[in-house]
């Protein structure tokens, strides 16, 4: 071997190697929906190579799993779990434990959309669906998106609320505004002639009697650990992610968002543009849909 081969070998060596990706899927032992599977085994041997393809059939082997491996995309074949509500509900306890996009299988658009927006609207963002028996282009297509997608791991409300928020070198809090927020971050309204950059320590207190709740442990007010992620050319508006956040802070968080949530559906039914009836419409016939999305 040359002296070139040797230092070719040796750089190879020094080259870090690159984490294994996965996509998981979550299926029925003995389910009558192999061709669906089969279809998205397709999917992945055509277009995602670079990743590897698990499947599962433990419902709680696949919770432990992604918290160590780095899965992608998880997929839920319509048999994994009989019922769509605790399929649904499955889902939630999935992204509780990572914010990772979710396929769903669906033979009921209706019922999943009805379970899902019930149990997982705080996380609408970047998940999907895709009715059976599914299709090989539109599978590919749904999968493509989902894994390029820059979007955020869970959906982002508007909120306005003022908060407190004090940096780390800091000896007292300054008031600025809660412009929005979501499970994984927040944006807010810089009003003080402090600086802000990127990557700065903040801690966030939010007034939880402004959504007229009062949590056993926090009381009136809760706070959160946060990074600067962006911050505007103004330097008035912050783009911040969640650093920290216990058990008893996600309980909290989460309900400040399903209350924001309840008074936007409410706003948006009583604001809904009357849809005139014709008495003389004759019904079109019931089409197979295919959503983009939740």
């Amino acid at each position: 071997m040359s002296n070139y081969d040797v230092a070719a070998e040796l750089m190879k060596k020094d080259q870090p190697r690159k984490k294994k990706r996965y996509l998981l899927l979550l299926q029925a032992q003995n389910a009558g929906t192999e061709s669906d599977i089969k279809t998205f085994e397709r999917v992945v041997q055509t277009h995602f190579r670079e990743h590897v393809l698990v499947r599962m059939e433990d419902p709680d082997e696949a919770l432990r799993l992604i918290l160590i491996k780095n899965v992608d995309l998880i997929v839920i074949d319509s048999a994994f779990i009989e019922d769509i509500g605790t399929r649904v509900e499955y889902a939630a306890e999935l992204k509780k434990r990572k914010k990772v996009p979710i396929l769903f299988f669906c033979e009921n658009e209706n019922r999943l959309l009805e379970e899902y927006r019930i149990h997982m609207q705080l996380y609408e963002e970047l998940d999907d669906y895709a009715a059976t028996p599914v299709e090989f282009v539109d599978l590919t297509k749904r999968a493509k998106r989902m894994l390029q997608s820059t979007g955020r791991g869970a959906k982002r409300f508007q909120v306005g609320t003022p908060i407190e928020v004090q940096s780390l070198d800091a000896t007292s809090p300054v008031p600025a505004v809660l412009s929005d927020l979501s499970l994984v971050g927040l944006g807010i309204t810089w009003t003080s002639e402090e600086k802000m950059t990127r990557g700065m320590q903040l801690r966030i207190t939010i007034p939880l009697k402004k959504f007229g709740i009062f949590h056993p442990h926090f009381g009136d007010f809760f706070s959160l650990s946060v990074r600067v992620s962006r911050v505007s050319i103004d330097g008035r508006t912050l783009g911040c992610v969640i650093t920290y956040l216990t058990t008893t802070q996600g309980e909290a968080l989460s309900a400040v968002l399903e209350k924001i949530a309840r008074k936007r559906r409410a706003y948006d039914r009583i604001n809904a543009p009357a849809v005139p009836i014709n008495p003389n419409a004759v019904p079109a016939p019931a089409a197979k849909s295919q959503s983009d999305g939740f």
